[in-house]
């Protein structure tokens, strides 16, 4: 069963260095994270801000929740605990994107 997420924005968490959002599998609530390092390689950058990691992670939701649930569904069997998108589960959008540019304010 594909998971459903929570429309907020996710939060950092400077321990673990990931972003964490909420999702649903129709029965509990289920944590998801994608790490630093995952959100820095879609850019192929290390010189990112929290701020630039949470702009990215808006720009490419739909590809880190599709992947989260793709995860969730193929390990809900044998684990408990939060769903973690690391860099080698989104290795095929490895800078894809071209540079990554701040955005500019008028």
């Amino acid at each position: 069963m594909p998971l459903t997420f929570d429309p907020e924005e996710p939060y950092f968490e400077p321990v673990e260095r990931a972003l964490i959002w909420h999702a649903h599998d129709g029965h509990s609530m289920v944590i998801c994270k994608v790490t630093r390092s995952a959100i820095d390689d879609l850019y192929r950058t290390t010189d990112l801000s929290e701020a630039d990691r949470r702009i990215i992670f808006a720009r490419h939701r739909g590809i880190l929740e599709a992947v989260a649930s793709r995860k969730y569904d193929a390990i809900k069997a044998t684990k408990q605990g939060p769903v973690v998108v690391e860099t080698h589960d989104i290795a095929d959008y490895h800078g894809k994107f071209g540079e990554y540019r701040r955005p500019t304010r008028p």
